[in-house]
């Protein structure tokens, strides 16, 4: 099963209310079952209650990532990308290169990812609009 992490700007209220009405997706990357394995081994993702708009009472539920174990999860993919390195550099001496595909591919989400999480980090992590959504 494939997922998507992603931020996303909702509307919200005073009284703290997410609407999915004029939502903005600022970033969306591929995240596989592996590496959410990985983050849920460490932490537990939140769920954000988001409303259809404010003249509704039609709920749904989403998990997401909570403001404050962004920090975490960019540890995480850190973890991770020191991994793939090593793993890389085990790559260069072996002569037969048949994994170099699945390595590319495992690059491009963990450096996806990292962009993500440091994008909320570095500009949005006072904004609690935008969330880190997982699904």
């Amino acid at each position: 099963m494939s997922l998507t992490m992603s931020l996303i700007k909702y509307k919200m209220n005073d009284n703290g209310k997410y609407f999915e009405e004029d939502m903005n997706v600022i970033q969306r990357s591929f995240l596989s079952e592996p590496l959410n394995e990985k983050i849920v081994e460490k932490i537990k993702y939140a769920e954000l209650t988001l409303f259809e708009n404010e003249d509704s009472q039609e709920t749904s539920v989403l998990d997401c990532i909570e403001n404050t174990r962004i920090d975490e999860v960019i540890e995480i993919i850190k973890e991770e990308f020191i991994n793939l390195m090593s793993r890389t550099d085990k790559l260069k001496s072996n002569q037969k290169r048949t994994n170099i595909h699945e390595i590319i591919l495992e690059y491009k989400e963990i450096s996806n990812i990292y962009d993500l999480l440091f994008k909320k980090q570095s500009t949005y992590i006072d904004d609690n609009s935008v969330i880190v959504k997982i699904g």
